[in-house]
């Protein structure tokens, strides 16, 4: 005896899943963050006195942090994670737009009571 077979509807398990391109949205940063980060970046490139220095202390090659503040690019969250280890300050001081940590001044980042114990009395 012939049987028919109908072929499976759609949505049954027929295709095969899309794969997604490129990191999860939820992962990235906002572009306010993003904005905060690259300012933060600058900054702390000035306090430790050069960019090539920065990127020693981050451990990656100075070039690609240079890359990093490109407006085509956008930093990744180990990059912030390392760079907010540097400056001794939270993740989200560096992307939220606090830039100064807590007793520095915000002006040029000395320690707070540092020039006024190397005055003489």
């Amino acid at each position: 005896m012939l049987r028919i077979v109908h072929p499976r509807p759609p949505g049954q398990g027929t295709d095969p899943p899309r794969r997604r391109r490129g990191p999860s949205p939820v992962l990235s940063l906002t572009v306010e963050e993003t904005r905060h980060f690259r300012a933060s970046l600058k900054n702390l490139a000035r306090a430790f006195g050069s960019w090539g220095c920065l990127a020693s202390v981050i451990g990656i090659p100075a070039e690609t942090l240079q890359q990093a503040i490109g407006p085509r690019r956008r930093p990744s969250g180990v990059l912030v994670i390392r760079a907010a280890q540097a400056a001794g300050m939270s993740v989200e001081a560096i992307i939220g737009g606090q830039l100064s940590p807590v007793g520095r001044c915000e002006t040029c980042g000395s320690r707070v009571g540092d020039r006024a114990e190397r005055r003489p009395s």
